[in-house]
């Protein structure tokens, strides 16, 4: 009964090693896909940002952290 639970758990192990290696080939092996946040220019992002602050109605220490 004994050796039959030490092939099981022999099984699992083995089943959980190659499970990790398979995650770990797989997230090596991924394309990392840049995409941009936005197609304005740097300049335009920055003046359509400057805009929107100016009208939203913060108090002054919101507007700090935003």
């Amino acid at each position: 009964m004994s050796q039959a639970l030490l092939i099981i758990l022999g099984v699992y192990l083995f089943a959980c090693y190659a499970y990790g290696v398979l995650l770990v080939v797989r997230l090596g092996t991924q394309r990392t896909v840049v995409r941009p946040t936005s197609r304005l220019e740097s300049t335009e992002l920055v003046r359509a940002a400057k805009e929107e602050l100016e009208q939203c109605d913060f108090s002054e220490e919101q507007r700090v952290a935003a």
